[in-house]
């Protein structure tokens, strides 16, 4: 269940999936990334096989049998069992031409560089979108006029642009940008809803 033909999981049949979104149940010695291409096959009735793409779009993890927060404490000191399990969550692709042609998945980008952590700070502050800390230069991005955070000295001088939309549609964490741009083509141009010191503002970006 990946580009490579070695299992990594199972698909998870206690979450809800639909035709775009699904989730993946992780063997124990899995080695995933955000990004990465999988492949799932299915059984069909009459034994014919179909085989579907997606891409990474997030990972998690608990401990099944810890209900509480205070149960976390309890199965690291082993006085309660429980066991480690993690899932990815992955975004079925619409574009198996060019994995038959190329082998592999090139995602369109915007062209910036963005950290998890920093953006999980941003949503814990009532903040929705993606926080833009650097961009790339030579990129679409940077031939909007996109702007990353900019620190002198360690001390943060400006926030980085909130990325809030695209072409219309809300994006509210990297796992739903990743998953719009994806219905995209290296070169397309996006109209991109941010957020820059508290006024909404929209670029056209070229996806690289």
């Amino acid at each position: 269940m990946s580009g490579d033909p070695e299992r990594i999981g199972l698909v998870d049949g206690s979450v809800d999936s639909n035709s775009r979104t699904f989730h993946v149940v992780l063997d124990a010695d899995a080695v995933i990334q955000l990004d990465e291409l999988v492949t799932v096959s299915t059984a069909l009735p009459d034994r014919r096989e179909v085989t579907h793409y997606g891409i990474v779009t997030e990972l998690l993890s608990r401990f099944e049998g810890a209900d509480l927060p205070s149960d976390t404490g309890r199965v690291i000191d082993r006085t309660l069992p429980a066991e480690l399990v993690r899932r990815a969550e992955v975004r079925v692709l619409r574009v198996v031409p060019e994995l038959i042609e190329t082998g592999r998945y090139v995602p369109p980008q915007l062209g910036i560089e963005i950290n998890y952590n920093l953006n999980r700070s941003l949503l814990r502050r009532g903040t929705t979108g993606v926080l833009v800390v650097d961009v790339t230069p030579g990129t679409g991005a940077a031939e909007a006029g996109l702007r990353g955070i900019q620190v002198e000295r360690n001390q943060l001088r400006r926030l980085g642009d909130i990325i809030q939309g695209i072409d219309g549609e809300p994006v509210r964490s990297p796992a739903e940008m990743r998953a719009v741009l994806d219905r995209y083509q290296v070169g397309d141009e996006v109209t991109v809803t941010i957020l820059r010191d508290g006024q909404e503002r929209e670029l056209v970006i070229r996806l690289s």
